[in-house]
């Protein structure tokens, strides 16, 4: 079974009903889902955003909530410093530096 990388927007679309979470969910499809440890504190910010916005449906919105674990999502420990060390951007001034330096060698 294939494993998919979740974003927490895109399983709060799922989660809170939204329009594209139809769509998200065909492309989901029967994947085993991952996603990082922080996935239920980006949810809950998504469902306190909601609530704030549109009060008369906080109830709802709760109990959406409390079910997401039934979106079966193996929750991973990420190791921020790692990530930014292997993710970081290379700034263009430094990029430029590596393309003549190459040059030299050529």
């Amino acid at each position: 079974m294939a494993v998919k990388v979740a974003d927490a927007s895109a399983l709060a679309a799922l989660l809170f009903g939204e329009p594209e979470g139809e769509v998200i969910a065909v492309k989901l499809g029967n994947a085993r889902l991952a996603a990082p440890a922080l996935l239920g504190f980006e949810l809950a910010k998504v469902c306190l955003i909601k609530t704030r916005r549109h009060p008369d449906q906080a109830q709802a919105l709760t109990a959406a909530f409390k079910l997401r674990h039934r979106l079966e999502v193996d929750e991973m420990a990420i190791d921020p410093t790692k990530c930014l060390e292997q993710y970081q951007p290379v700034g263009i001034a430094k990029r430029i530096r590596l393309m003549k330096l190459l040059a030299n060698q050529a």
